[in-house]
C-alpha cells in the first residue's frame, strides 16, 4: 500500500517538473500570462505530490486540469514523444562515449599481421571444395572470429590463370573499387581476377587484406613469394609476359569445368583492441610498449603514410642505439629483452620469425650500421620484422604521434583475447 501512494504521488510530481521544464524551455516564446498559468500548474501540483493520503481518483480529476495547460503552452516539449523524451539521454551518450573514446579508451583493428604472432591483422583460412562451412556454420563464425566466407565458381572449362603485376615485384593483379562494409558503411575493397580458359571469375576482399599470400598457400603451396613462383614457372613454361607491366601463371593441374569451385575462403576480422590513451599522459612509454601512433608526421617519400594510425613496438627511445645482427635487436649493443616479441624474435621460437635488415628500400639498421635515436624521437618496429613497414624504412618520428598503449583484445574470441602483450 505504501508503494502504491508513493507512486501516486510521484506522478503529480513529474506534473510539477514538466511545468518547470516547459517554462525553462520556451520562456522566450512564452508570454506572462501563459507563464503564470504554468507556475500555478507547477504549484499545485508540487504541493498535491507531498500529500501523504493522495489517492489515485483525486490526482486523475487534477491531472486534466494540468494536461490541458502543458498542452496548452508545451509546444514541442510537451506531450513527451520518443525523440524530444531520449534526446538528453542520447546527447549524454554520445557525449560519453566521445570523450572515453578521446581520453581513455579507443577501439583500433589491426589491418595487417606485421605484429604477428603478437597480433594478428586479417588473414584467411582455406577450404577444399565442398568442405566450406555450411549455413548454418557462417554466422556463428561471423560472430565468434568475424569470419566471412567467399566461394568463387567457374563459369567456363579450361586451365587456371592468375594474373600478376610483375613491374615492381611480382604480386597477384586486382583494381580498387566501391564497396560496403558492415552493410551500409561506404568503402574500398580490392577485386582480383581468375581465369578459368578465357572467362574471368572475381572475389572481393578488404582493401589491407593480403589475398597474394592466400592465393600462394591454396595454388602454389611449396613457395614463399611470388617471385620464386615466378621463378618456377619460367623455368617449366608456366609464366607468360603480356608487357612490361603484366605477366600471368598457370597452375600445373589447375583445369576447372564450369560450376567447379576455383577458390573457397573466409577471410578472418584481424584482432580489435582497445587502446589506452590516458596513462601516457602520466607516464612516458617504455622500450617494448605495443604503441598507436599517427603517422601524418612521418616523412616517407617512397610511400607517403598519410593520416593513418599505426601499431608498432617501441624500440627504443631518445639516446637509445639501435642495431639488427639478425635475428635479434640490439640496443646500446646488448640483445633487446623484457619484452616477449624480443626475445622470442632474437630466438625464433613460438612463430616469430627474428628481426631482419635487408630489405628492399631499407634505410635504417642495414647491415653493419647503427642508428642513434634524436632528441624527443621514437623508433618503432613490427614483431613481424619480414612483413612490416616501420622505422627501418622511415627512421625516427616525434614522440608527440603517440596516442596510447595498447591495452586489451575484446575480439575475435581466438587465444589472443584478453590483455595486450
Amino acid at each position: 500500500m505504501f508503494s502504491k501512494k508513493k507512486k501516486i504521488r510521484k506522478r503529480a510530481g513529474e506534473f510539477a517538473e514538466m511545468a518547470r521544464k516547459i517554462i525553462n524551455y520556451r520562456k522566450d516564446q512564452l508570454g506572462s500570462s501563459a507563464i503564470a498559468q504554468l507556475k500555478e500548474v507547477g504549484e499545485s501540483a508540487s504541493a498535491v505530490s507531498a500529500e501523504k493520503d493522495l489517492t489515485n481518483e483525486r490526482l486523475t480529476s487534477l491531472a486534466g486540469e494540468w494536461d490541458s495547460v502543458l498542452r496548452q503552452h508545451g509546444g514541442k516539449v510537451y506531450p513527451k514523444t520518443f525523440i524530444s523524451d531520449n534526446v538528453e539521454t542520447f546527447l549524454v551518450a554520445a557525449i560519453i562515449v566521445l570523450g572515453i573514446r578521446a581520453f581513455f579508451l579507443q577501439p583500433f583493428i589491426i589491418p595487417t599481421n606485421s605484429m604477428y604472432p603478437t597480433y594478428s591483422g586479417m588473414y584467411h583460412q582455406l577450404y577444399e571444395a565442398g568442405e566450406g562451412p555450411s549455413l548454418l556454420e557462417k554466422p556463428f563464425r561471423f560472430v565468434l572470429f568475424g569470419a566471412r566466407n567467399q566461394e568463387v565458381v567457374a563459369d567456363s572449362n579450361g586451365a587456371l590463370r592468375i594474373p600478376l603485376f610483375i613491374n615492381q615485384g611480382p604480386r597477384a593483379a586486382f583494381e580498387v573499387v566501391d564497396g560496403k562494409k558492415w552493410i551500409f558503411v561506404p568503402t574500398k575493397l580490392k577485386r582480383y581476377f581468375l581465369y578459368v580458359g578465357n572467362q574471368p571469375v572475381s572475389f572481393d576482399v578488404p582493401i589491407d587484406f593480403d589475398a597474394d599470400s592466400m592465393l600462394i598457400d591454396r595454388y602454389f603451396p611449396d613457395y614463399n613469394s611470388w617471385s620464386e613462383v615466378v621463378e618456377a614457372q619460367q623455368a617449366n613454361g608456366g609464366f607468360s609476359r603480356q608487357n612490361a607491366r603484366m605477366g600471368s601463371v598457370t597452375v600445373a593441374g589447375g583445369t576447372f569445368q564450369s560450376g567447379d569451385t576455383v577458390l573457397d575462403f573466409d577471410v578472418l576480422s584481424g584482432d580489435a583492441l582497445f587502446v589506452d590513451r590516458f596513462s601516457y599522459h602520466f607516464f612516458a612509454p617504455k622500450v617494448g610498449d605495443p604503441i598507436v601512433f599517427r603517422t601524418n608526421s612521418i616523412d616517407y617519400p617512397r610511400s607517403p603514410l598519410g593520416e593513418k594510425y599505426y601499431i608498432k613496438r617501441l624500440a627504443g627511445t631518445e639516446g637509445d642505439v639501435l642495431a639488427i645482427e639478425p635475428p635479434a635487436l640490439l640496443i646500446d649493443g646488448e640483445v633487446a629483452r623484457g619484452n616477449v616479441a624480443f626475445e622470442k624474435n632474437a630466438e625464433q621460437i613460438d612463430g616469430y620469425r627474428g628481426y631482419v635488415n635487408d630489405g628492399p628500400n631499407m634505410d635504417y639498421l642495414t647491415p653493419g650500421t647503427t642508428y642513434e635515436i634524436p632528441e624527443d624521437q621514437f623508433f618503432a618496429l613490427g614483431d613481424n620484422s619480414n612483413n612490416s613497414l616501420d622505422s627501418r624504412y622511415w627512421g625516427s618520428f616525434d614522440e608527440d604521434a603517440v596516442i596510447g598503449k595498447a591495452l586489451f583484445i575484446y575480439f575475435p574470441f581466438t587465444k589472443r583475447w584478453g590483455p595486450a602483450e
